[in-house]
C-alpha cells in the first residue's frame, strides 16, 4: 500500500508513505521521497488487530510515523533522512514499558491522531449503547523528533444531553491511527 503525502524532506514535491505485512504480521513501512530516497523501518506487533499506517506533519514540522494495529499505536519521527522510534512514555492508565512512546488506551483502541497540526492520543468512555465521551491526551514531540511527553487532557467529542451518536463520520477520527488529511495505509501480506 502506497499513497502521496506532503513533502517530509524540504525539497518542495511531495513525498510518498508504504508499507507492507511481513509473516508474522510485523509491518514495515517507510516513506520514499520524490528524489527516490527510502527509509524503512519494521514494528512488530503480538495483537491480531488490523495493522495501518500513516504519515503527518505537525504545525513543529516534525513529520511522525505511526504504524498501529488498533490497540497500541508507536510512535515513530521522520528525522535527518531517517526513521526513528520516538523515546518517552504514554498511557493514561497504565506504563507501557521499554521507554519507547506508544499509544494505548484503557478501552485498547491506541488511537492517535493530528488535529489542527497538533498529536493527541484519544480514548473513549463508554456511556452506555452507542455513547460515549472522546477525551485527548495533549502529545509534545521535542523539536528534535526524538523525544514526546504527556500535556493536558480534553473533552474534545461528548454527547452533552447523552444521546445517541449516530453520526459514525464525527466518532471515526478518535477511534484509530489518523494524522489530519494524510492517508491512512491498510497494507496487505507481502510475504517477505
Amino acid at each position: 500500500a502506497s499513497a502521496r503525502i506532503v513533502d517530509v524532506d524540504g525539497d518542495g514535491d511531495p513525498d510518498r508513505e508504504w508499507a507492507d505485512i511481513l509473516l508474522g504480521g510485523t509491518v514495515r513501512f517507510g516513506i520514499t521521497t520524490a528524489s527516490g530516497a527510502t527509509v524503512s523501518a519494521e514494528q512488530q506487533f503480538a495483537g491480531g488487530g488490523d495493522r495501518t499506517f500513516v504519515v503527518g506533519k505537525l504545525a513543529s514540522g516534525v513529520v511522525v510515523a505511526i504504524p498501529s494495529e488498533g490497540r497500541d499505536s508507536p510512535l515513530w519521527s521522520f528525522v535527518r533522512c531517517a526513521l526513528h522510534p520516538v523515546a518517552g512514555t504514554y498511557d493514561p492508565h497504565a506504563p507501557v514499558g521499554g521507554g519507547r512512546f506508544v499509544f494505548a488506551s484503557a478501552d485498547d483502541a491506541g488511537a492517535v491522531g493530528c488535529l489542527h497540526g497538533e498529536l493527541d492520543g484519544f480514548h473513549s468512555i463508554d456511556a452506555g449503547p452507542n455513547r460515549a465521551t472522546f477525551t485527548a491526551v495533549e502529545v509534545i514531540v521535542s523539536a528534535d523528533g526524538l523525544h514526546a511527553t504527556t500535556g493536558t487532557t480534553r473533552t474534545v467529542l461528548k454527547d452533552a444531553k447523552n444521546e445517541t451518536i449516530s453520526d459514525y463520520r464525527r466518532i471515526a477520527p478518535f477511534t484509530r491511527a489518523t494524522c489530519g488529511t494524510s492517508p491512512v495505509l491498510r497494507p496487505s501480506f507481502h510475504g517477505g
